[in-house]
C-alpha cells in the first residue's frame, strides 16, 4: 500500500467517524395558557386581567437555527411549521454534527421569498399548501402568519380575531432563546416553552377585537408572539433548582430507567410520616399519572415511552422532582 493510498484511507475512516458522530435533533414546543397546559376553550387572562377563550390558533415557523458548541449557529434548511397550539408539536430538525446545544433562534411567519408564491404548488400535506381553515390570505399579502381566534368579554361573549401578516411584519431571527438539549431515544431534544395568554399582551379584547392584515391589533399579535409568548428550557437551571428542594434526598424513583413498572419511594426519618401526592408530567407538561403517597413506596405501571418529570408535592407546593426515562 502507497503512502498515498494510506492517506486516503485514513481520510475516508476520518470522513466516516464524523458522519457517525451526527446526531438527531428535535424541537418540541410545549403550549401552554400561563402555568397550565394550552386546552382550546380554557378560560384564561392577559396581562391586563382580561379574561378570554381561544378555539383557534395557529402560526407559522420558519427560518430555524441551531446554536452549539460555543456559539456556531447552524441553519435548519428549508423548514417550515405550521403550529396548531391544540396539537402536540414536536419535529425533527435534522442530524448534525453537534456535542451540545445552547439555543434556538427563529421567525414567526414565512419569508419573503416564499411568501408570495403559489401554495397549490406546494405537495399536499406540506405546511405552505393550502390549510382548511385558510392559512393564505392571498397573492399581494401572502400567508397568514398569525390566526388567533377566540370569544372575551363579560360571559365570552365577545369574539376577537387576529390575522396577522405582511412582509413588513417578518422579523429575522426574531425569536431568539436560551436552550439546552435534553436526550431522548438517541436524540437531542430542544423544549420551548409557549405561554399564549401573551399573544394578547396589553391587547384589549374585552369589547371583541377583528383586525386582519398588517397593522393595528394583528401587528401586535405578531410582535407579540415575537417578543413575549417563547422560553427556551436550559436544563442546567432546572436541575439547580431541583437540587434546592427539600425533600429531593429523600425522595426515589426506580428503577430508572424502566421497562414500565416505577416505584416512587419516600424514606422515612425520625418516625416522621411524610405524606404527598405524586404527579407524573409527559414532556409537554400534562399530567398523566397521580397517585397518593405516605412514607414507603408506592409501584405504578407506565405504559408509555418517553421522559417523564416525577413531583412530589404537599398542599400544593412542590417538594422534590426527579426524572425517569420509559424505555
Amino acid at each position: 500500500m502507497t503512502r498515498f493510498t494510506s492517506i486516503l484511507l485514513i481520510a475516508g475512516l476520518f470522513c466516516f467517524s464524523l458522519a457517525k458522530a451526527q446526531t438527531e435533533v428535535s424541537l418540541q414546543i410545549n403550549h401552554k395558557l400561563g402555568d397550565a397546559p394550552f386546552e382550546m376553550l380554557s378560560t384564561s387572562s392577559n396581562n391586563m386581567g382580561l379574561e378570554f377563550q381561544f378555539d383557534r390558533l395557529e402560526y407559522y415557523i420558519s427560518n430555524i437555527s441551531i446554536q452549539h458548541d460555543g456559539g456556531t449557529s447552524t441553519a435548519v434548511e428549508d423548514l417550515y411549521l405550521l403550529v396548531d397550539a391544540g396539537e402536540d408539536t414536536q419535529v425533527d430538525l435534522g442530524s448534525y454534527d453537534i456535542e451540545s446545544i445552547e439555543g434556538i433562534t427563529f421567525s414567526i411567519g414565512v419569508d419573503e421569498d416564499v411568501n408570495h408564491g403559489d401554495p397549490s404548488l406546494w405537495a399536499a400535506g406540506h405546511p405552505l399548501a393550502p390549510q382548511n381553515p385558510s392559512m393564505h390570505w392571498g397573492w399581494a399579502a401572502g400567508y397568514r402568519f398569525l390566526a388567533a381566534e377566540g370569544m372575551a368579554g363579560d360571559a365570552m361573549t365577545q369574539g376577537f380575531e387576529l390575522h396577522g401578516l405582511g412582509d413588513i411584519n417578518y422579523q429575522q431571527d426574531g425569536v431568539q432563546l436560551e436552550a439546552t438539549a435534553m436526550e431522548q431515544d438517541g436524540k437531542m431534544l430542544i423544549q420551548v416553552d409557549a405561554d399564549y395568554s401573551n399573544v394578547l399582551f396589553n391587547i384589549d379584547v374585552s369589547q371583541g377585537v377583528i383586525s386582519h392584515g398588517e397593522t393595528g391589533q394583528a401587528k401586535r399579535g405578531v410582535e407579540n408572539m415575537v417578543a413575549n409568548v417563547f422560553t427556551g428550557i436550559v436544563e442546567e437551571d432546572i436541575n439547580v433548582a431541583i437540587q434546592d428542594l427539600p425533600l429531593n434526598d429523600q425522595f426515589s424513583v426506580y428503577p430508572n430507567p424502566s421497562d414500565g413498572p416505577v416505584t416512587f419511594a419516600l424514606k422515612v426519618e425520625n418516625s416522621y410520616c411524610v405524606e404527598g401526592t405524586v404527579e407524573v408530567l409527559d414532556a409537554t407538561g400534562k399530567i398523566v399519572q397521580s397517585v397518593a403517597l405516605s412514607s414507603g413506596a408506592k409501584s405504578v405501571e407506565m405504559e408509555t415511552s418517553g421522559l417523564y418529570i416525577v413531583q412530589l408535592k404537599q398542599h400544593g407546593q412542590l417538594k422534590a422532582s426527579k426524572k425517569v426515562l420509559i424505555k
